[in-house]
């Protein structure tokens, strides 16, 4: 096929002011990912777009198996309020308040 780029499974970025740093969420626009590795502000990086990923929880939240998830950029945490947050992906797992990390399924 003439017109294929790559897998897409991974997405090539610029580095926002500060850098970024292996494992963190990120978004960029509306995309939600995890960044593959630390870069300096500026530098080329990648994120992965696919794939289960153990997230920092927002406190308190609770949830079911197969629920809507949403980044919230301001403290990299995911949770199930859509409002002022970037949708990420699904609940691979259900969790507690009690919980501080969840898993989560990736999906645009």
């Amino acid at each position: 096929m003439k017109n294929y780029v790559k897998e897409g499974t991974r997405v090539t970025f610029a580095a926002p002011t500060g850098g970024v740093k292996g494992g963190d969420g990120i978004a960029i626009g509306d995309l939600v990912g995890i960044v593959s590795y630390d870069a300096d502000e500026d530098a080329s990086c990648e994120m992965h777009t696919q794939g289960v990923f153990v997230m920092p929880k927002a406190a308190a939240d609770t949830w079911a198996q197969g629920v809507k998830l949403y980044f919230k950029a301001s403290d990299k945490t995911v949770t199930t309020t859509a409002s002022g947050n970037k949708f990420c992906g699904y609940a691979e797992r259900a969790a507690g308040a009690d919980n501080v990390e969840a898993r989560v399924l990736l999906a645009h």
